[in-house]
């Protein structure tokens, strides 16, 4: 399992200070679920992916789609259990969900750049 810090390139501000990348079949098949609630700091990348279901889980979740250079392409906040989420922009590759309200708390927008470290 790797894991990186997200920041927030324009700012600078570490977004996740622990963001786990999920790169073998069997975490991206358990992602989130299975816990209460995440810290606030924490998050879950998953490369090469377009798409994630919130089936299961206890607790709602914010979804950042990002391009190939890790650029903001679309925005979900506090996406609630139970649904199905598809990338819209076809230039979204990777997905990153984090702790609901996230997004809103550091001002993240369609295009800003995340770099992970």
């Amino acid at each position: 399992m790797m894991m990186k810090k997200l920041v927030q390139t324009k700012t600078n501000k570490i977004i996740a200070d622990e963001l786990i990348i999920a790169t073998s079949t069997l975490m991206r098949a358990i992602g989130l679920l299975g816990r209460k609630t995440i810290r606030e700091n924490f998050g879950i990348m998953f490369p090469s992916c377009r798409s994630i279901h919130t089936h299961f889980m206890l607790f709602s979740i914010d979804i950042i789609f990002v391009d190939e250079n890790n650029c903001i392409t679309e925005l979900k906040p506090d996406l609630s259990p139970w649904k199905i989420l598809i990338a819209k922009n076809k230039q979204s590759k990777h997905i990153i969900e984090l702790h609901s309200g996230i997004i809103q708390a550091n001002n993240l927008l369609i295009g800003d750049c995340l770099k992970l470290i």
